[in-house]
């Protein structure tokens, strides 16, 4: 908005859902024939659009410059993101460590970009009402949130679980809050004394995520799952606390929850990083 005068949001989800693929593939066509835009952004999560969609684009509108956010290039990466940046004039990755892999595999115009909203994200003058928290979803997959959170709720650990899919639990129905809206989010985090934030995926592989990045935006606490990647944007035990296994979280969790001036001092740590180098 600063830099044009018109802007336009093509909702690919929404289109998809109404018109399918096919009929989404033509409307982006022939809003980019009509429109000639300078940029188009999109972020791809699968599919979604054709390759020779992707290449009718440059022939219909020639200055028109293309850009890619890929941010799952840790199950993606080698059957999906490198494939798809070709068709791109610029790839943004998510993850630092990507985009040697990018290079090597002969493309150049790979860049990293942060994920963190340090607007929507942010710090806020409340009580901490909470000890534990953990928002997100439960899938019935191998990422474990659901041993993590009963093995703190078996050690009378006072814990609170947010998001969907944990309704279908009968004994964790007692600590269940529902699913948030964007900006009660924010506000949990900042109620929280121990964020928690579990890095498996739906296969069991580590996976950086981003809500470390967001509670450091709230200047909130955050144990964090252990994903090697962490390593590349926080200082371990400086800027980010990490635990291994259901015993090693247990311990941290009852360590910090007892030692406030230590727990504030890193979450601040966390704060100033992503705020200056992290921010969108």
């Amino acid at each position: 908005e600063r830099f044009c005068n018109k802007m336009i949001y093509f909702n690919r989800r929404d289109h998809y859902l109404k018109y399918g693929k096919e009929k989404m593939n033509e409307k982006l066509l022939d809003i980019v024939k009509k429109e000639k835009p300078d940029y188009i952004f999109t972020w791809l999560t699968w599919d979604e659009f054709y390759i020779d969609t992707l290449l009718k684009i440059n022939k219909i509108s020639p200055k028109t410059k293309t850009v890619v956010i890929l941010g799952d290039d840790t199950i993606q990466f080698y059957d999906f993101s490198r494939y798809y940046a070709l068709l791109f004039n610029y790839v943004f990755t998510t993850l630092k460590s990507y985009q040697e892999k990018y290079k090597e595999d002969g493309i150049k115009n790979a860049f990293f970009t942060s994920l963190t909203d340090a607007i929507s994200f942010h710090p806020i003058e409340t009580e901490k009402k909470y000890d534990v928290t953990f928002i997100g979803s439960q899938k019935l997959d191998k990422s474990g949130r659901y041993e993590y959170i009963k093995h703190l709720k078996d050690h009378g650990i006072n814990v609170k679980v947010f998001g969907f899919g944990w309704e279908n639990f009968e004994d964790l129905k007692k600590i269940y809050g529902g699913p948030l809206e964007n900006e009660d989010v924010v506000k949990v985090m900042n109620q929280t004394k121990i964020n928690l934030c579990f890095s498996k995926d739906n296969f069991g592989r580590p996976q950086m995520k981003a809500k470390i990045f967001e509670t450091g935006a709230c200047r909130a606490f955050t144990l964090c799952e252990y994903a090697q990647d962490y390593e590349s944007y926080f200082s371990d035990g400086k800027e980010i606390i990490m635990f291994k296994n259901k015993q090693d979280l247990l311990e941290k969790v009852q360590y910090y929850l007892k030692n406030d001036k230590e727990r504030e001092k890193i979450a601040a740590a966390s704060f100033n990083r992503v705020t200056k180098d992290y921010s969108l």
